[in-house]
């Protein structure tokens, strides 16, 4: 590029030379005459003077000169596109519909929903605490699996059933495994399967609270220390239907997930007995029940998936005592989620 433009730069050159040569005779001619120094300094200083202005014309000269032999145009820079709008699965009058459908209820029921697709949350007194009951197995199994896949507990290893371990529902765990003798796995299937609160008692008594309590600070819920008060022998804890939801993306980020043991919690999900929570589709989901207490969280894998958790305060410890009515809100808030959300469409095949 320098020799390919060296002519413009010597026609800036060559009027700085001349200016020079013109100058010289001129001080010579002073310096022969004996003029006074003042009169020399003072066309010393007026030549200085003329050469910024002599350099501010070069470079001037240059950049028009490098504009014209360019041949790229400017680049312009494109308009800052604006952010796409918000995608909801459900409508502000959708969202008005369960409000009103809720609120016929009365107080006692909560709700969250989160699409897993668009991402929008649907929320009604979702942080309202109840006694968390069994849900709080699920995120225990989530622990234990985990371990499992890092190669910290073996899924295989076995452990003896002892008579202190019984809660009153050991039939199911003999019913299910009769050898008085269970892997962990074992436990895990019956603890979310049938919800068996003899196979939890064994799983917490060989994997302690302690670093579950740890686990559960991970998981991004709003009440961090919501089951600290939980127990070897006892569940004790509380539970919104808004960490209620949380757990359960937890979870589905899991199962979803390549870990080693993520298809078969999957499997133990999907399998859940007792449900309340209604669906043409297939739900990977956990229940739970006591006094004040009756909960069903699940991921609802429809053509576009969702999580929805329901927690009221309308359980019972005597199973017996269970009315149809205790139901009513499960089945209607799902039924209606569905359908608003545009995933009430039957299955294919």
């Amino acid at each position: 590029m320098q020799k390919k433009h060296r002519w413009w730069k010597l026609a800036v050159l060559l009027p700085l030379t001349a200016l020079c040569l013109l100058a010289y005779p001129r001080i010579t001619a002073m310096e022969r005459q004996a003029v006074p120094a003042g009169t020399i300094a003072d066309s010393l200083d007026e030549l200085r003077s003329q050469i910024p202005s002599l350099e501010l014309q070069t470079e001037t000269l240059e950049n028009a000169l490098s504009s014209a032999v360019s041949s790229k145009p400017p680049v312009e820079e494109p308009p800052a596109e604006e952010p796409p709008a918000p995608v909801f699965s459900l409508t502000e009058a959708e969202r008005e519909e369960l409000d009103e459908l809720i609120a016929s209820y009365g107080r006692g029921v909560s709700v969250y929903y989160k699409s897993l697709v668009h991402g929008d949350v649907y929320e009604y007194a979702a942080n309202t605490e109840y006694y968390i009951a069994s849900i709080v197995k699920a995120p225990y199994a989530l622990y234990i699996y985990q371990m499992a896949d890092e190669g910290l507990c073996d899924l295989s290893q076995t452990y003896p059933y002892q008579a202190a371990y019984n809660q009153g529902d050991q039939n199911i765990l003999f019913q299910k495994y009769d050898e008085r003798v269970y892997t962990l796995g074992d436990l895990l299937e019956v603890m979310i399967r049938y919800s068996n609160n003899t196979a939890f008692r064994m799983v917490r008594e060989f994997y302690p609270i302690e670093g579950f309590l740890e686990f559960v600070r991970t998981l991004g819920l709003e009440n961090e220390a919501c089951m600290d008060s939980m127990e070897v022998s006892v569940i004790r804890g509380g539970i919104t239907a808004h960490d209620a939801g949380i757990l359960m993306e937890n979870i589905y980020a899991y199962i979803e997930s390549d870990a080693p043991n993520a298809k078969k919690f999957k499997e133990d999900l999907l399998h859940t007995e007792q449900p309340m929570l209604q669906s043409h589709y297939p739900m990977a989901r956990k229940l739970g029940s006591w006094d004040g207490a009756m909960h069903d969280m699940a991921i609802v894998y429809a053509p576009e998936p969702y999580i929805l958790a329901v927690c009221t305060n309308r359980g019972h410890s005597d199973d017996n005592a269970y009315r149809e009515t205790d139901y009513i809100p499960f089945t209607e808030i799902s039924e209606a989620i569905e359908r608003l959300s545009q995933n009430n469409q039957e299955p294919a095949g």
